[in-house]
């Protein structure tokens, strides 16, 4: 007997941005599609001032961003000024890569479907936030409507890049 508590309908993109207002601030995972070339190239043509890791650098007291995807930070870092790193967040050497700078926001959204082994990198991340810091996480809600409606007409709509679909429940968890 597992129910999903009742929560208020929220802008994720509005809610990250006030969560990160004025903090120090580690982005992972800031675009692009690794396994597919034409997906990033679209991805790094278009205005990445405007992205959401562009809306961050506005608001976020300090901004550093992560990517797997190398063509993903060069483009980033010349649209937007910061310090970048292209680095896998479930290796063993994630931490080394910051000289250990601890941050108060980590945003990790719409990353962790596409992990293998989300586990190590959770604990990799705890290891660069700060005592008092906070994890934002967002992912693909396994039981939208949208996916819901499509399996009716037995259409299972799935990005190729994904690993693992998250309830609730398994979320949490």
């Amino acid at each position: 007997n597992k129910f999903i508590p009742k929560a208020k309908l929220v802008n994720r993109d509005q809610f990250c941005l006030d969560c990160a207002r004025g903090k120090s601030v580690l982005h992972i995972g800031m675009g692009g599609c690794i396994d597919d070339d034409a997906v990033t190239s679209a991805y790094v043509a278009t205005d990445l001032g405007n992205s959401f890791h562009g809306k961050l650098s506005t608001v976020a007291g300090s901004l550093d961003g992560v990517d797997i995807n190398p063509k993903t930070i060069e483009a980033m870092r010349q649209a937007v000024p910061g310090h970048y790193v292209v680095c896998d967040v479930t290796s063993s050497d994630f931490a080394s890569s910051f000289s250990g700078k601890k941050y108060q926001v980590v945003m990790f959204g719409d990353v962790i479907e596409h992990l293998d082994n989300f586990r190590t990198a959770l604990r990799n991340l705890r290891g660069v936030m700060a005592d008092d810091g906070i994890l934002v996480v967002s992912t693909v809600n396994a039981y939208c409507l949208d996916a819901i409606l499509k399996m009716m007409v037995h259409y299972e709509s799935v990005n190729p890049e994904h690993t693992v679909y998250f309830s609730y429940s398994t979320l949490r968890r």
